[in-house]
């Protein structure tokens, strides 16, 4: 559900902390930029508290909803012995570093869970500490079925990481972020970022606007930008050839060209034939700015 439940709202809705991270601590001009853009520098703590609230909320009815899987599951003893795997899509700031929804590269955003459960074959309650990203999920499941990898597909198997902790992992993983000025939500700017995560260290790289590094092991709440360190000019260097190789600025907006073609053309098309749409989410422009609480 997009729309918290009434009852679950009002279970959160005094118990929710505040964000733990300020404005204050931003880091990243092109970050400033978007708050200002967004209309989301100046958000009264009441609008803040309420979509936090609201949130947790969304996030409740979820357990809840997973929940009725596990039982179904357990009515029908297959419990032990299917492979569950959670995982979700991006994560959303609610307010911390003074940001809302995604389109960053801080933990609130990139980072997201990963609970993977089989008895006899997963160890139970342990944690692991190398990267791995979404992508490899499809294939880790192949791989836990003893099937054949999906041909042509990205991602890696991390199946024998997930049994023991062995096997040769690359610790290491990548995400972009571009678009093309013309959705509402980008402020009429076009973008090229992109970041990695290797070990504790995490690159990211922008535009026109300054990298940001941060060290993930001595500051988790990535506070403390590093990209300008002396000390760290090796990290810097190596970690941007990994993120520029095999890049091309001008493939990747001509790739974006073309797609902006075909969404106008299939934007058109609807408009044109109007074809039967049975749940259609509503979007408008103005849902990524604050609107004033009078």
């Amino acid at each position: 559900p997009y729309v918290a439940d009434p009852e679950a709202y009002d279970f959160y809705k005094d118990a929710v902390p505040p964000p733990r991270i300020g404005a204050d601590d931003l880091q990243g001009e092109f970050y400033n930029w978007w708050r200002t853009d967004r209309a989301i520098a100046d958000v009264p703590a009441s609008a803040c508290q309420r979509a936090r609230a609201a949130y947790w909320a969304l996030v409740h009815r979820l357990d809840e909803m997973i929940g009725r899987v596990l039982e179904a599951l357990e009515d029908i003893g297959a419990m032990d012995d299917t492979l569950i795997v959670y995982t979700s899509d991006h994560g959303d700031h609610l307010g911390e570093r003074g940001l809302w929804w995604k389109h960053t590269f801080f933990e609130e955003s990139a980072k997201v869970p990963l609970i993977m459960r089989l008895p006899g074959t997963l160890p139970a309650g342990e944690e692991r500490d190398q990267v791995v990203n979404p992508v490899d999920v499809s294939q880790t499941m192949l791989d836990a079925m003893g099937l054949v990898p999906l041909p042509g597909a990205d991602g890696r198997s991390f199946w024998s990481l997930a049994q023991d902790g062995t096997g040769d992992w690359p610790n290491e993983t990548y995400c972009e972020y571009c678009t093309d000025p013309v959705p509402s939500w980008t402020g009429g700017r076009a973008v090229q970022q992109r970041m990695i995560r290797s070990g504790d260290w995490k690159l990211c790289i922008f535009d026109a606007e300054p990298p940001l590094l941060f060290n993930l092991a001595d500051d988790p709440a990535e506070l403390c930008n590093q990209a300008n360190d002396p000390a760290c000019s090796d990290i810097v260097s190596d970690l941007s050839a990994k993120l520029f190789d095999g890049w091309s600025d001008d493939a990747i907006a001509g790739r974006m060209r073309d797609r902006r073609c075909e969404k106008d053309l299939m934007a058109a098309w609807a408009e044109r034939v109007r074809p039967k749409q049975q749940y259609v989410w509503r979007f408008p422009s103005n849902a990524n700015l604050l609107e004033s609480e009078g």
